[in-house]
This record gives structure tokens, sequence and C-alpha cells, in this order.
């Protein structure tokens, strides 16, 4: 077995603050530790960037990065910027209002581990309210991770 797969986290988010702490915290607390958090602030109004700033400095496998607000018709120059900060070759997305089982990214390392060819690997996910009652079933009714 060859060394540790490094997992490059990236995450854009505009206004998240009501939700960053949990995903912050659940993304920097995976059982698979070697991750760093690539965040680009697109220019957030609300306390985005304080929940940042607290994160970063607490851990060094958070950067993070702030643009001006470009919305949804620059979503895809903020991924790039999100993407031109990664380190690794393992990507992993994550959403602001997310929240990650700890063992997410090891599972999904896991996959790539046991096929050098696989390119993508996606999951399942449970849909949570703001009190984590789950709302409504699942993407998809398959095994998880699904590789592909």
């Amino acid at each position: 077995m060859g060394a540790p797969m490094n997992v490059s986290v990236v995450l854009y988010v505009h206004n998240g603050g009501a939700y960053l702490e949990p995903l912050v915290e659940s993304i920097l607390n995976q059982t698979h530790r070697d991750l760093e958090l690539c965040v680009v602030d697109d220019g957030s109004t609300d306390g985005t960037p304080d929940v940042l700033a607290r994160a970063a400095a607490a851990d060094d496998r958070v950067r993070v990065t702030r643009q001006d607000h470009r919305g949804s018709d620059g979503l895809h120059e903020t991924f790039n910027s999100g993407l031109a900060m990664t380190r690794h070759d393992l990507i992993a997305v994550a959403n602001a209002d997310d929240v990650w089982r700890p063992d997410k990214l090891a599972v999904q390392v896991a996959a790539f581990e046991d096929d050098p060819n696989l390119d993508i690997c996606y999951h399942n996910a449970t849909f949570i309210d703001a009190e984590e009652r789950v709302i409504h079933g699942s993407f998809r009714r398959v095994d998880s991770p699904r590789p592909a």
C-alpha cells in the first residue's frame, strides 16, 4: 500500500454563516485526517468571514480567500478559484449547509485506494432540517459510495 491519499475539500460560500460552523467542524473532524479545506468566500455580508477566520486561526488545514460577490453568473469562476487553491490530487466538494458523517472521506478514499483506475466516487445523502431531523429521503437508493 502506498502513501496515504490526501484530500482537498473545496467550499465556495456566500452568506452561509448560519450553517458554516457545523460543516467546518464535520470536515475537520473526519476520521481521514489528511485533508485541507480550501474556501472561497464569495463576498459574504453576514457572519461568514468571522466563522472562516476563526476556523483558519484554529487549524492550519483551513485556507480562505475572499472575492467580490460574483453570484450564480460567476459560479464557475468561483469554483475554479477554489480548485486553484488545492494541493492534493483527490478533490471533495462541500456545500455551506452540509454536515458530513465522520467517515465520509475515509470511505471514499478507500474506494480510490481499492481501484487505481477510479476517477469519480459519489455517495448518497440524507436531507435534514436545522434540528437535524430527516426531512425527505435521499438522492438515490444505491450502495454508497458508488464508484464510477
